[in-house]
């Protein structure tokens, strides 16, 4: 994909911290990192993070604060 490279390892870990907490979904790693969704699905498995249960732990989280 035009436009797209090959992202550091800091990169890396910074937005698989992100993801694993919630913060952020896959397609927003992928921007913040300017690689493919197809990259981070790929770095998701190998490290066996679940974005989608991770962000809803996250908005519980928010939501019982209110």
């Amino acid at each position: 994909m035009a436009g797209k490279r090959k992202a550091s390892e800091k990169d890396r870990a910074q937005v698989l911290v992100l993801l694993a907490s919630g913060l952020i979904l896959q397609n927003e790693a992928a921007a913040l990192a300017k690689v493919t969704r197809q990259r981070i699905h790929q770095w998701v498995r190998a490290t066996g993070i679940a974005p989608m249960a991770a962000r809803a732990r996250f908005l519980r989280g928010l939501m019982n604060d209110y």
